[in-house]
């Protein structure tokens, strides 16, 4: 009973490990907690299954409270794991999901950096009609136009596409909002940056 005990207590202190890791708010989610509800897909189903043999294996003994305490607590965590384990093909995906999301957001700043410096002029040497140096789409299908002055035009999904110019160019002559407008229209579609779908994601994590 006692080796019993020390089994079932270690395979309780593994499985509260796992739960820790992967009840984690979404938001606190990283690469290494993605591979631990990945490994445990992988690992945990056979091992529950060897442990409820242990659980199962032997009758406890009345009046060892230890192995009675210690059996309940190990079988509401089985409860628990396997709960987890069947809703992880749909958790995994999301995460992965915000994963490729985020690695695309990061590379798009550095992305529009790197086409300003590469196509606008330095100074107050700007083009005479408003061009388009790089254009994206984000994960909620927000597209966005960059211009070398500074405005943005930005399209909502479903509405029509607005000029938002920087205060600085608002209180000076500046081309009107249909010069921008026509810029974008004349902007090629496949140039435009996008968010990565969902089987993008998975597809890069496979």
């Amino acid at each position: 009973a006692e080796t019993r005990t020390e089994d079932l207590t270690a395979a309780a202190a593994l499985l509260e490990r796992w739960l820790e890791v992967v009840t984690l708010d979404p938001e606190q989610w990283t690469s290494v907690h993605q591979q631990a509800l990945e490994g445990g897909q992988r690992e945990l189903p056979g091992y529950l299954d060897s442990l409820k043999a242990l659980r199962e294996g032997q009758t406890t003994c009345p009046g060892d409270e230890a192995l009675r305490e210690v059996t309940a607590r190990v079988t509401r965590l089985e409860v628990e794991t396997r709960t987890r384990l069947d809703n992880a093909a749909r958790v995994v995906d999301d995460l992965r999901m915000a994963a490729a999301v985020a690695d695309w957001n990061a590379a798009q700043v550095k992305a529009e950096e790197e086409a300003r410096e590469a196509w606008c002029p330095t100074g107050d040497d700007l083009p005479s009609s408003p061009e388009v140096y790089y254009a994206r789409e984000d994960s909620k299908a927000v597209e966005t136009w960059y211009f070398c002055d500074g405005t943005r035009v930005v399209r909502y999904p479903g509405e029509d596409a607005v000029v938002k110019a920087p205060e600085e160019q608002q209180r000076r002559r500046r081309p009107r909002d249909i010069v921008y407008l026509r810029a974008i229209g004349n902007f090629p579609d496949s140039e435009v940056k996008r968010a990565p779908n969902r089987e993008a994601a998975r597809g890069a994590n496979e």
